[in-house]
């Protein structure tokens, strides 16, 4: 279970949100909303140990991620805006590193196959279309093994089928006991069984 306490944050003086709690159980699909500058994406790095909260505390099966940050990290994989692929990489070179990192080259073929990426494999990450680099990028959920997926805009770029394919991968990994925390800017019909967490409810203190 990876469970909020109080948290707070702020950039450039001003606060994004504070006193801001909620669990996420095993088979959770949460959905983070907000409009642009709100701090989903800080939320979200909090989440995933790239970004210290001001107060409050993040624990994980009831340790903070922070004091256990190596038995936290194996568990979860975290996707930013940026993909964090190299350009001059083919897809199947990024894949084969990431899996390297996470000595999960088993489930290469796996990944290549749930993310239909067979046409782009050979293909330098840094020509690809957008679409392309993000659902190659998409691929270190299934090679990294984790629990937990923190995904900050998963859909970016992305055309309707391959939001569907994303979407189907989100609810098998839940199903398995996972725990998916996603950023969006609303709810859609796609995403009406996801729980709702609306940083804006957050981000005063009023």
């Amino acid at each position: 279970m990876l469970e909020c306490e109080s948290l707070s944050c702020t950039r450039n003086n001003k606060v994004l949100f504070k006193n801001l709690s909620f669990k996420a159980e095993p088979k959770s699909k949460i959905l983070i909303t907000g409009p642009n500058g709100s701090g989903k994406t800080s939320l979200i790095r909090s989440l995933s140990g790239l970004l210290p909260p001001v107060s409050g505390n993040i624990k994980h099966c009831g340790k903070d991620i922070y004091e256990d940050p190596k038995s936290y990290i194996s568990s979860m994989v975290y996707i930013g805006h940026k993909n964090a692929c190299k350009d001059s990489f083919t897809v199947a070179e990024n894949i084969g590193f990431w899996a390297g990192i996470r000595d999960s080259r088993e489930l290469i073929m796996a990944a290549v196959c749930c993310l239909q990426l067979q046409p782009v494999l050979n293909i330098r990450y840094g020509e690809l279309s957008a679409g392309w680099k993000r659902r190659a990028a998409l691929a270190r959920l299934l090679i990294s093994n984790a629990n937990i997926w923190l995904i900050d805009e998963p859909f970016c770029n992305l055309d309707s089928a391959t939001c569907e394919l994303v979407l189907n991968l989100i609810s098998i990994r839940s199903e398995q006991n996972g725990t998916v925390i996603i950023t969006g800017h609303g709810s859609t019909e796609q995403l009406c069984d996801f729980t709702i967490i609306n940083i804006c409810d957050f981000n005063s203190y009023g």
